[in-house]
């Protein structure tokens, strides 16, 4: 018993030494680009986006394909519905889209985009939902959901391999 702590110690003095020895790049260091507070709406968490002023609250769908809007809030807005054409997107339930919407301003945080393209989707869910975050957005980010805290983190991605 006594050598197999002795060997645990031994280890754990081991990793410390090998940490004080390489610092860690700051290139590889975790760079927080924005937090977002997320709401628990039952089965689904949101979280506020700002579309063309206006603010609105989007599912987060890591699953999901392209980011959209429902048909609802699109029209709501005043958005023209645009007809997708050489495409086809079916979604998991067998759903085609049909349409999509650019928003002039499309904000998540302080991070903005102009003439953004989302996709419409016509589940109905108005009132409760006003479109989908999905990882055509997301996969430009190193994305951490902190359910305790309700919140969602983006970081800068790095290509720091093993170090992260």
């Amino acid at each position: 018993m006594r050598a197999s702590v002795m060997t645990l110690a031994a280890f754990a003095m081991s990793i410390g030494v090998a940490q004080a020895r390489a610092p860690w790049p700051d290139e590889c260091k975790l760079h927080r680009v924005a937090t977002f507070e997320m709401t628990d709406r039952g089965t689904v968490f949101t979280i506020p986006v700002t579309i063309n002023g206006a603010d609105k609250n989007f599912m987060v769908d890591t699953g999901g394909y392209a980011t959209s809007i429902g048909a609802d809030t699109a029209k709501a807005m005043g958005m023209a519905l645009r007809s997708i054409k050489f495409n086809k997107i079916i979604d998991a339930g067998g759903k085609t889209a049909t349409q999509y919407a650019v928003a002039d301003s499309f904000k998540l945080g302080a991070l903005e985009a102009r003439n953004f393209e989302l996709m419409v989707d016509n589940a109905g869910t108005a009132g409760v939902l006003d479109g989908t975050l999905a990882p055509d957005l997301l996969r430009n980010f190193d994305v951490e959901f902190d359910f305790t805290a309700h919140t969602m983190n983006l970081f800068r991605p790095h290509g720091c391999d093993g170090k992260a």
